[in-house]
């Protein structure tokens, strides 16, 4: 359906979910949003799928295992500007790629951060991990890499700040007719296309 509406490439979080969308004719680009781990190298190479790094010691594991004819492999760089869950710090992205030590087997194609609190009532947290995030892809290019995608807004960020859109939008549960913003905040006309039944037990 996303494919018919014009989506040129989609984002699911396990590898597994990845493969089950090329399985099903998905041939548009693929990024996995989860945590890479080097056992899962093998079917994410076999399926063309993008990875999200978030840990710095991940790269040379990553270029280390793909082969000269995949060269450069696109991956997604994900930095934490304040959600202290996954991603480098700007310490260590400063560090990367001021040192040039970045693999030339990788092909830096993206570059992403996770608003921790979109669809809070303040936006004071969003606005400091913009301005963070900002700060970080300054310093990638500075450093001479031109990343062709930037994302950061989740669905609350892609309807309440204009300025997170940046070059994609990763909406989440608003795909599924339902938003979490306040009720001060206008939101698009949205139809829930799911629904969650169930019998009480006792």
């Amino acid at each position: 359906a996303l494919m018919r509406h014009g989506v040129s490439r989609v984002a699911v979080v396990s590898i597994e979910e990845g493969i089950a969308l090329r399985q099903g004719g998905i041939n548009a680009p693929i990024v996995i949003l989860g945590p890479l781990f080097p056992e899962q190298f093998t079917d994410l190479f076999a399926h063309q799928l993008t990875p999200v790094v978030s840990d710095a010691g991940m790269l040379p594991k990553l270029a280390q295992a793909i082969s000269p004819s995949h060269t450069p492999y696109p991956i997604h760089l994900k930095v934490d500007t304040g959600m202290r869950r996954l991603g480098l710090t700007q310490e260590e992205v400063a560090n990367l790629f001021g040192s040039q030590s970045f693999p030339r087997a990788l092909h830096l194609e993206g570059l992403m951060t996770h608003l921790a609190d979109a669809d809070g009532a303040a936006t004071d947290t969003t606005q400091e991990q913009l301005t963070q995030f900002r700060h970080i892809v300054g310093i990638v290019a500075a450093n001479g890499f031109k990343v062709p995608l930037i994302h950061a807004a989740n669905s609350g960020g892609a309807v309440r700040f204009l300025d997170a859109q940046f070059s994609l939008v990763r909406p989440g549960i608003m795909l599924y007719g339902y938003h979490t913003l306040p009720k001060s905040v206008p939101v698009p006309d949205l139809k829930p296309v799911l629904s969650l039944k169930t019998s009480i037990a006792q």
